[in-house]
Order: structure tokens, then C-alpha cells, then sequence
């Protein structure tokens, strides 16, 4: 055999490389290139269609230690509950805890949302300027929704409201509990941004009428009596 027609020693039949390193890498002819290539094609049809939705929700949700026991599961059930009222065909919604123990993409697989909210858990602080930003500077969200029950910690986060004014962010802003901690933060938030503030103390309130921040209900945030709607002690527009 002639060296023209020698076979390349790093070349093989399953059209894999071997490298000088002895790794394998898969040639661009492979079926797992192909599949590969498929996938990442796939997500990203995907993430340009979720970006061009009409409602993309960024939720925020604290989860600091002030949270735990019966705050933090009704947390969860008002996460499944807004989850399940959102058409994924005009919705999307985008996750951050204020710690990062929870970081979802902006998806409309409200299943998978649901089921991992539903495993939040409380830990560290309340760094709530820091979850705004990230979910702002990563997320092409068209509204924000925090949950909070007390005061934020670290950076101020009105700068951060601001820069969602700029952006024509606006940000829905619900206290839960009876500590009155954080709740002038949470209504200069929402009315810099031009957003929603609702206080709840009565938590399974929260839990069950959440919901009336999805798409589907926000409008009957605007009407007279929205707060005995809810069963809230305030409702700001």
C-alpha cells in the first residue's frame, strides 16, 4: 500500500480523532456530532422563541432564614399555583432565589418550573439587589415579581429599580407576614417601576391568590376592591 492511499492512524471508522493527547473527539460527520448539534440548535430555536413572548416573568423569591416553616411552603404552593395559571403559549417565567440556591431560565415547561419551586428551601440572607440585577443583566424579561417578608441585605436595591425603570421593567412587589420589616423598600420598588404592591399578612391568602400576578388576572389588580379579592391588606397600583 502506497502512502497515498495509507489510512490516517488517527482517524477512525466510527470517525472518531484521536488526538497527539490520545483523547477522542468526535469528527463533524459523527451521528453524536449530529445529535449534538441537533440539541444545541434545538435550545437555541428555542430560547429565541421563549425571548420573543409576549410576557416573560422574572420571579424572585426570597428565601432567607426568616422565610422557614410555614412561610417557605406556602411560598412553594403560590409558585405552583402561578405556574399553573400561565398559557406557555404567550408566557414564560425566569427564577432566581435571593440566594442562589434556585436559578431557572426564562422556560415555558411549567411542569419542571413547578416541581423545582416545590423543593425551595430557606438559607443565608435577604440580598435582594443582587437577585434583581442578575435576573435584569441575564434574563429578557418583560416584569419582574418579588416575594419578600423582610428587609433586603447588601447593596440597596433602589438603584437597581431604577435601571428597570429605564428599561421599562416594571416589578410587582408582595410582603408576606407581620413583621413590617422591608415593606417601604418592596413599595418604593414597585413604584419606581411603575409595578404592583400587595401586602399579605395572612400567608395562606398569599399561597392561594398569587396567582392573580399571572397574566391571566394582573388586570383585576387595577379595579377597586382588588385588595378584598385577595383577602390582602393592601393593593397599590
Amino acid at each position: 500500500m502506497s502512502d497515498l492511499t495509507k489510512k490516517d492512524p488517527t482517524q477512525t471508522d466510527q470517525n472518531k480523532i484521536i488526538t497527539p493527547q490520545g483523547k477522542i473527539r468526535f469528527g463533524q460527520g459523527s451521528a453524536l456530532h449530529q445529535r449534538m448539534q441537533a440539541s444545541l440548535n434545538n435550545q437555541a430555536k428555542q430560547s429565541t422563541l421563549v425571548a420573543q413572548l409576549p410576557n416573560r416573568i422574572g420571579l424572585m423569591l426570597d428565601v432567607s432564614g426568616s422565610m422557614s416553616g410555614e412561610k417557605i411552603q406556602m411560598c412553594r404552593l403560590a409558585g405552583s399555583s402561578f405556574c399553573d395559571q400561565c398559557d406557555p403559549a404567550e408566557t414564560a417565567v425566569a427564577v432566581n432565589t435571593f440566594e442562589p440556591s434556585l436559578r431557572i431560565n426564562l422556560s415555558t415547561l411549567f411542569p419542571f418550573i413547578s416541581a423545582e419551586i416545590s423543593h425551595l428551601h430557606t438559607m443565608g440572607g435577604t440580598p435582594m439587589a443582587e437577585a434583581m440585577l442578575e435576573m435584569l443583566t441575564q434574563e429578557p424579561i418583560t416584569r419582574g415579581v418579588i416575594v419578600s417578608d423582610g428587609e433586603s441585605t447588601g447593596n440597596d436595591p433602589i438603584p437597581v429599580a431604577r435601571d428597570y425603570k429605564d428599561a421599562g421593567i416594571p416589578i410587582d412587589c408582595v410582603h408576606i407576614g407581620d413583621d413590617v420589616g422591608g415593606e417601604e423598600t418592596l413599595k418604593q420598588i414597585a413604584s419606581i417601576t411603575g409595578g404592583v404592591y400587595i401586602k399579605f399578612t395572612n400567608i395562606k391568602n398569599f399561597s392561594k391568590n398569587f396567582k392573580y400576578l399571572t397574566p391571566r388576572y394582573r388586570g383585576l389588580l387595577m379595579a377597586p376592591g382588588a385588595a378584598q379579592l385577595l383577602g390582602a391588606n393592601e393593593v397599590k397600583s
